[in-house]
């Protein structure tokens, strides 16, 4: 297929900068990895097999290159768990216990803000009938309060696969051995992750795997070692059938859990508290700074212009965007009625004090429309795609029935303009938010969810990938939607040196020392003393970090 076969859906012309050399310049880069990992396997070198493994997956994810699964990547590493062996007995009942009690959550890090960790905590917060533990494959850092809380609140433990000496085949066995002391696994990791991979290698050897699709726009692994994905959207599930080959009765929709919103201040005392004047209409967003790309010359900010110049008693606040340079001429386009703030672990004080909630563009952000419906705010999102294309739009449960869904520019403002002046409707639109969080996306009802996943996961037969590794099935670029507008909404300008620096520890010394010095040649560490660090093993300098964070007294 040629550029010229792409068509970019009526909206989003002149929007998308889409090149199909660049998507074929990711793949031959994917590739490039991807052989480097064959041919270790093949010369019996596993550990730099699994790391270029790692590293092809990381390119994939972040270089997005027109596919969502990797089945010769996903064969590799299968293969390699095959023969990382250990000791172990144990199979999978062939008579499920009658109800999965103790839960073992995988993450690869858990970071402070965001809606991933968020979920994680509320699911094990809410499901209070269960016991639930934590598996981090390479969280290096403190982890935050919450998300500490939530484990042991659960009755459960957190374990740091990552700090004992070795890399991803060692921390791969010491994860099956923690698995198998649990009656589900529940993995939220990221697409590069492939401990899991390695170590869940067999399915039927472990309890029940389930992937929560988390990152349900990117490419990951894991498709063809989990016997169950969960879904947050109808969007995701159709790439996990269609692009990612998983059966469809190995598919299911849960709707992310949100968390009881409860006022400790009414609206006009809340903007008071933000030194706002409490008459005024607050359109507010609250998303990480991606999700507010300029699109064509056109910032976030530039759209609300001549809405909030047409209302002086607006204002626009947009949480997470921080202070982007080309948002300043809008800004003063409209006094100063524009604010940009950097993200904060509490965003509460911004809901209470919103009237309205208008969504992240051009790539939504749910599960702050989610907090925001349970507020009872009329929400307003926007998407100028096609139907194939909607996993960058709202298709959530609850919030495609109650949002308020812009198919243009003028429709968004028209849409906008309507709530600002009529309080009816922006009372009505607000409790029909508010109805269908609470049928969708709030305990109880959220447990009828929950339950039927797990049910599923514990009836369903363990995953047989036998013929799957006996396929030849490979990645092929798609030029076609809607990954031609991914590169755009998302830019995956990552410089390539930073896709490799995070590796080089784990590798071998002989392949270390090999990139080491074409990345020390062509100028790419900061310093001497960085230089210097990433020619150590991986295992040195975490306990290099460790032990910096415990004379900190942060772990």
């Amino acid at each position: 297929m040629s550029s010229a076969d792409v068509v970019i859906p009526q909206g989003m012309q002149g929007l998308s900068k889409f090149d199909h050399n660049e998507t074929l310049a990711h793949f031959a880069e994917f590739e490039g990895y991807l052989h480097l990992a064959q041919q270790s396997y093949t010369r019996n070198n596993l550990r730099a097999a699994a790391i270029y493994a790692s590293m092809a997956a990381q390119v994939a994810a972040l270089r997005h290159a027109g596919f969502f699964v990797s089945p010769s990547l996903e064969r590799l590493l299968i293969n390699i768990g095959r023969r990382v062996t250990d000791n172990s007995n144990y199979r999978r009942k062939s008579l499920p216990i009658s109800r999965l009690d103790n839960v073992l959550h995988i993450c690869t890090e858990v970071v402070e803000v965001g809606g991933h960790t968020k979920m994680l905590c509320r699911w094990m917060e809410a499901d209070d009938t269960r016991t639930h533990s934590l598996a981090l494959t390479r969280h290096r850092r403190p982890i935050s309060n919450s998300v500490t809380a939530a484990v042991h609140k659960a009755g459960g433990k957190i374990f740091h696969l990552d700090r004992n000496i070795g890399g991803p085949l060692q921390w791969a066995k010491r994860l099956r051995q923690l698995a198998r002391n649990y009656d589900v696994i529940v993995l939220h990791v990221y697409g590069d992750d492939i401990i899991p991979m390695i170590a869940f290698a067999e399915p039927e050897k472990f309890p029940p795997l389930i992937l929560l699709n988390h990152a349900d726009h990117m490419f990951w692994l894991g498709a063809n070692i989990t016997d169950l994905t969960i879904n947050l959207r109808d969007a995701a599930q159709d790439i996990s059938i269609f692009r990612r080959g998983i059966e469809s009765r190995r598919n299911i929709v849960v709707p992310t859990i949100v968390s009881p919103s409860v006022r400790v201040l009414d609206r006009g005392k809340a903007k008071t508290a933000l030194g706002i004047d409490p008459d005024s209409i607050v359109l507010f967003s609250a998303a990480r700074s991606v999700k507010y790309r300029t699109l064509a010359g056109v910032t976030y900010a530039d759209t609300h212009i001549e809405l909030l110049n047409s209302h002086q008693n607006a204002v626009l606040l947009v949480l997470g965007a921080d202070d982007p340079e080309d948002w300043r001429r809008a800004k003063l386009a409209v006094g100063g009625r524009i604010k940009s703030l950097p993200a904060v672990p509490d965003p509460r004080p911004y809901f209470e004090a919103a009237d309205i909630y208008v969504d992240s563009f051009p790539f939504v952000s749910s599960t702050s429309m989610m907090e925001a419906g349970g507020y009872g705010l009329p929400l307003v999102t926007r998407f100028y795609g096609s139907h194939e294309a909607r996993i960058v739009a709202i298709n959530h449960p609850g919030l495609l029935a109650s949002a308020l869904c812009a198919k243009n520019d003028a429709e968004y403002l028209e849409i906008l303009s309507q709530l600002i002046v009529d309080t009816e409707f922006r009372d009505r639109t607000g409790q029909m938010a508010l109805d269908n969080i609470t049928r969708f996306h709030l305990p109880p009802n959220w447990f009828s969810f929950l339950d039927a996943a797990l049910n599923l996961a514990k009836e369903l037969p363990p995953l047989d990938n036998s013929k799957f590794l006996q396929s030849n099935d490979m990645e092929t670029p798609f030029f076609g939607e809607p990954d031609c507008l991914l590169y755009d909404l998302f830019g995956f300008d990552i410089k390539a040196q930073d896709l490799v620096i995070p590796y080089l520890g784990l590798l071998p010394i002989r392949q270390r020392m090999t990139h080491w010095a074409a990345l020390y040649s062509a100028g790419h560490f900061y310093s001497r003393k960085h230089s210097v660090r990433c020619l150590m093993p991986d295992w040195m300098s975490r306990l290099v970090d460790y032990s910096r964070l415990r004379l900190r007294g942060a772990l």
